[in-house]
């Protein structure tokens, strides 16, 4: 016996069963979660530079100017450069 047997010896019952899958299929669909952007999660590279007693223009001019021409090497990325201030510390350049 093939599995098509029962389908074409009951085609009304056949029928049936087409008929509450369509439906069936017609209710699950707006349900599926399906985003408009996906989440995705990028690359990230962290680097951290510490060259400590220094002043800002020297930090700029020794650590983070050849830091900013090696990544600008770097085809298709986008950077973010960012400072952390010690909290204890009294900084002139953070009153501003």
């Amino acid at each position: 016996m093939n599995i098509s047997a029962p389908f074409i010896q009951r085609p009304i019952a056949t029928a049936l069963l087409m008929v509450g899958l369509l439906v069936g299929g017609l209710i699950a669909y707006p349900l599926l979660p399906v985003a408009s952007l996906p989440s995705v999660n990028y690359p990230t590279l962290t680097v951290t530079a510490q060259l400590p007693g220094t002043d800002p223009q020297t930090m700029a001019s020794t650590v983070a100017s050849p830091l900013e021409l090696q990544f600008g090497e770097i085809p298709g990325h986008h950077a973010e450069f960012g400072i952390e201030l010690h909290p204890h510390r009294h900084h002139p350049i953070a009153a501003h």
